[in-house]
């Protein structure tokens, strides 16, 4: 979240700035301010930038704890998941963890229970640090498990659960999963890649999973459809656009500053009366204006399609090659020597 320090000078100097401008100012700053954060929001500039919202967490809890007296647990979920992200707390991880409990997704509840027991005995709420633990030993004894062997001898192999790197020294350890179908991929450089769907039973049942022998090839240029090729083209495009765009808003910007000195404020009509020598460059600042507007327009239009387009083909590869996929969510991080969860993803 970007934020900025308001003070009265700060609120004085912009109410001056927007409401006593010329129209060509107050009509280029929402283009130049929109084309900047379009530019920001793209995953091409995002940072990942976070910050603590203690509020919005507070009014996220509340919603979330409405929707579990209505009785919508994927809403509350939702909603308890927001709060902790937006401001870690031990109640908002609870709640969290008791609607996957609800929802039947137990390995993630057991390991936010866990997590949730270390956050509370790290601040000193002992109540709650035991009544965490109590909560994930009882669920520890009905997780269901994956296990996964590799029979290939195939040195760096990577193997994936759920797009998720599984770490080799995890092999043959029943993993705790929540109930349902679970992707398992394998791939090694200079090897084809496997992989194979899952189901995983609610029964606290172990499911063992062998992966074979990979065979030797590649799958070449295969990996990136048209789509995506086209979708990172007219992205790049866009974004080249939008930067031409703030540049000549910006210059727009400057012009019009220097003919505030030389000609009368802008009448009723937005029409600003200014001397023969100042006519001319009057007509450049009108040029310049509608210029920056229409690119920064286009060029957004352009970024937006090729977002489009990158997820559209990502997607369409997927389909064709689940070892590709990718995904974002909280999931346990389970190895032999540390047992906890994350919330991750990738591009």
């Amino acid at each position: 979240m970007l934020s900025f320090p308001v003070n009265e000078n700060s609120k004085r100097i912009w109410t001056e700035f927007f409401y006593r401008s010329s129209p060509f100012r107050r009509r280029l700053l929402p283009a130049a301010l929109g084309g900047f954060f379009l530019l920001c929001g793209s995953p091409t500039f995002a940072s990942g930038v976070a910050a603590r919202e203690p509020a919005l967490a507070e009014q996220l809890f509340a919603e979330g704890k409405k929707a579990m007296a209505l009785g919508n647990s994927a809403a509350a979920c939702a909603a308890f998941t927001a709060s902790q992200a937006a401001d870690p707390s031990v109640g908002a991880l609870l709640n969290v963890a008791r609607c996957h409990e609800e929802s039947g997704k137990t390995a993630t509840a057991w390991a936010e229970y866990r997590a949730a027991a270390a956050l509370a005995n790290q601040r000193g709420e002992d109540e709650r640090r035991r009544g965490a633990q109590e909560h994930a030993d009882q669920l520890e004894r009905r997780l269901s498990r994956l296990s996964v062997e590799v029979a290939s001898q195939v040195p760096d192999v990577l193997v994936r659960i759920d797009s998720h790197a599984l770490a080799s020294m995890s092999f043959g350890t029943g993993l705790p999963m929540d109930p349902g179908e679970h992707l398992i991929e394998a791939e090694a450089r200079g090897y084809l890649p496997w992989f194979q769907r899952v189901p995983i039973a609610a029964d606290g049942s172990t499911t063992a999973v062998m992966v074979p022998p990979l065979k030797e090839g590649t799958m070449g240029a295969e990996a990136w459809n048209g789509k995506r090729v086209a979708g990172v083209v007219v992205g790049s495009i866009g974004a080249a656009s939008m930067a031409v765009g703030v540049v000549q808003a910006v210059r727009a910007f400057l012009m019009d500053r220097g003919l505030e000195k030389s000609c009368s404020p802008a009448n009723a009509q937005g029409e600003r009366i200014c001397g023969a020598a100042e006519a001319s460059q009057l007509d450049d600042l009108r040029l310049t204006a509608n210029s920056a507007t229409a690119i920064l327009a286009s060029g957004g239009g352009l970024a937006v399609v090729g977002i489009v387009l990158t997820f559209a083909g990502r997607t369409q590869d997927a389909e064709k090659q689940p070892y590709s996929g990718r995904s974002t969510g909280l999931r346990p991080v389970l190895t032999a020597s540390m047992v906890g969860f994350s919330l991750v993803g990738s591009f």
